[in-house]
């Protein structure tokens, strides 16, 4: 008797834990959030200083002779948040759009300013760089997805539960992505907040109709994320 006593208090025990996980109290929180909680703290330190997706489209491309080539629509991101593409709109001599091409990122002269970026491209060599990629060469290519299919997504916890609106995402100036901007509900608050881009993917797949947060509460993710202001941003100062 004392033995079967023992057994359902020590499952009691077990729920009662298993259940204060999931409802994201402080004391199972706590170790998850301190982890993330840290990766937020590096973020913060050169995130205001990052590029910013939406500025870099609709961004004037010019050859180094200073020719316009076009303007940035889009931007093709590899798994691992490297931007290996800008998709550009080019325009004929009345500055009509009629064609669009790719310009390779490493191609982009450093350091890359939002607004007018520069290619190490002529005003004819850039048609060479098709839409499209040579079939034997993609196949060296990774797996990647296109920025306006981030940018504009729902961001939902691992309950499915919304969470806000993915409103931007934010590059390192060799165009890595450090990090994805999500606004938040008014009637949860509001605020925009910065979650640091994961090197692997493991909650979130472009085929997805949502990004997903690798958190179980609100309550968790609004711990691991740094609440930021986007007037902050250095290529918001004029």
């Amino acid at each position: 008797m004392l033995k079967g006593t023992r057994l359902v208090a020590g499952t009691a025990i077990a729920v009662a834990l298993a259940m204060t996980w999931l409802l994201g109290t402080s004391d199972a929180a706590g170790p998850l959030a301190a982890v993330k909680t840290t990766n937020a703290s590096k973020l913060s330190e050169d995130l205001y200083d990052g590029l910013r997706g939406t500025s870099l489209l609709e961004s004037s491309v010019f050859s180094k002779r200073g020719e316009y080539l076009g303007r940035v629509r889009n931007a093709i991101i590899s798994r691992d948040g490297q931007i290996e593409h800008l998709v550009v709109e080019g325009g004929g001599p009345l500055m009509v759009p009629e064609f669009v091409f790719r310009v390779p990122w490493n191609r982009l002269g450093l350091p890359v300013h939002t607004g007018a970026l520069i290619a190490d491209l002529s005003d004819t060599g850039a048609r060479e760089y098709g839409l499209f990629l040579d079939p034997k060469a993609s196949k060296n290519e990774t797996d990647g997805f296109q920025m306006n299919r981030l940018i504009g997504d729902y961001a939902r916890l691992q309950t499915g539960q919304g969470f806000g609106y993915v409103t931007d995402l934010v590059f390192s100036p060799t165009g890595k992505m450090m990090a994805v901007l999500v606004a938040r509900d008014k009637q949860a608050g509001g605020g925009t907040i910065a979650f640091p881009y994961p090197d692997k993917m493991e909650n979130w797949s472009p085929s997805m109709s949502y990004y997903g947060l690798p958190y179980i509460t609100a309550e968790q993710a609004n711990q691991a994320g740094m609440a930021v202001k986007m007037r902050a941003f250095s290529d918001t100062k004029s």
